[in-house]
């Protein structure tokens, strides 16, 4: 009886890692897709602010 119980415990301790695991690495690739983009939204950003700011200068 024993036996069973730390079993159930066992499993239950395993899923419980198994969920954290998962979160963790859906984390790590929303952190990794932002990473590899972030550059491209910054220069486009400048860009942005560079137009407006030439559109401004010349009016």
């Amino acid at each position: 009886m024993e036996k069973s119980l730390d079993v159930t415990k066992l499993e239950a301790e395993i899923t419980k890692l198994t969920a954290e695991t998962m979160k963790l690495v859906a984390e790590s690739i929303k952190l990794d897709r932002e990473r590899r983009w972030m550059p491209f939204v910054c220069v486009s950003t400048l860009i942005g602010i560079c137009f407006a700011i030439v559109k401004f200068l010349q009016s």
